[in-house]
């Protein structure tokens, strides 16, 4: 068998067509992981530059006492469901795989810190009875699985219908 020139040309050619798929993957996955990381920065930054979701993280860290106010309280009321309804959207992201659990480290602090306050339990508690009631789910749903899964809060006390 005696190769001509357009065979080696045609080699030469599949040659560089795979070596450009290669690259082209290569390039797709660095793509993705810029932009899983502009996509974590942004849900990092949400956090550190919110005034309500600080002022509500310190409240919530700081105060066991919060709870026994709170229906008189608009603005906590707001600030803390706004806290809360961040940490959950985050708990989907990770229950649902878009988000790794090692990929928001200081999102886990957060999220124990949070979920370890017996005002915000007390909180979750009652508001889970009252959708269980009403034969919805509770809208801090993936927050309340994320402490449970996570041995923070107790099954028991967050049955789901």
């Amino acid at each position: 068998m005696v190769l001509t020139f357009g065979d080696i040309i045609a080699a030469l050619a599949l040659i560089i067509t795979v070596i450009s798929i290669f690259f082209a993957i290569f390039q797709w996955k660095k793509s993705i992981a810029l932009q899983r990381t502009k996509f974590i920065y942004d849900i990092l930054d949400k956090f550190q530059c919110d005034r309500d979701m600080s002022d509500a993280f310190y409240l919530v860290s700081y105060s066991n006492n919060w709870y026994i106010n709170f229906h008189t309280n608009s603005e906590n009321e707001y600030k803390i469901d706004k806290l809360l309804l961040w940490l959950t959207y985050v708990c989907y992201l990770i229950e649902t795989g878009n988000i790794k659990d090692n990929e928001l480290n200081i999102v886990d602090y957060t999220l124990c810190r949070v979920l370890r306050s017996k005002a915000v339990k007390e909180y979750l508690k009652d508001l889970n009875n009252i959708t269980n009631k009403r034969k919805i789910k509770c809208p801090y749903y993936y927050l309340i699985l994320y402490g449970v899964q996570n041995n923070i809060l107790h099954t028991s006390d967050y049955p789901q219908q």
